[in-house]
């Protein structure tokens, strides 16, 4: 899995695999993502491999919520949706996926994804994640477990996928 920088208040940034960047601004009680792709592809309509990858690596996340203008449930939404959209609903998975490993009974997180291509640049997505500062630990490990995830979707490339889990727990969010 690709080591990030250890997380603290603060900002730290990550390129991953000239596919995308991250820039994670960690605060008190929520975590900032800018997430800017270096590809042109923005949408998972271009990534036809996306369900089929989830269903084996991170089957749970089509049980998740996802509150959007449309009404859309994730298992339908996941094939036709924006990349750094696609991005929260991985990580807010993993970080329940590892507070349920950490023997809670129960793990919800929420989180936003937004962007505007007028004023900025396509590919820019601004990802806001809350989560407790005391849960730097978990969320280090969740973004690693995402980063690893989405450049297995991104590319198609297979062989990092010896360096995911494959959970067999049941989580909500």
């Amino acid at each position: 899995m690709p080591r990030l920088s250890t997380l603290h208040t603060g900002t730290v940034s990550i390129a991953a695999e000239n596919l995308y960047t991250l820039s994670v601004d960690r605060q008190e009680h929520k975590t900032l993502i800018l997430m800017q792709l270096l590809i042109p592809q923005v949408n998972t309509k271009d990534f036809p491999l996306t369900s089929q990858l989830l269903k084996i690596y991170l089957p749970s996340i089509f049980r998740s919520t996802c509150y959007n203008e449309d009404n859309i449930p994730f298992d339908k939404e996941v094939a036709r949706t924006e990349v750094g959209h696609l991005f929260e609903h991985i990580l807010l998975e993993y970080l329940c996926i590892l507070q349920l490993e950490n023997g809670m009974d129960e793990a919800t997180y929420e989180g936003v994804t937004d962007w505007n291509w007028i004023v900025e640049p396509l590919g820019t997505f601004h990802i806001t994640i809350h989560v407790k500062a005391s849960e730097l630990d978990i969320l280090q490990q969740a973004l690693e477990r995402t980063v690893t995830l989405m450049n297995v979707i991104l590319t198609g490339d297979e062989t990092m996928k010896a360096e995911l889990p494959i959970p067999a727990l049941t989580t909500r969010h």
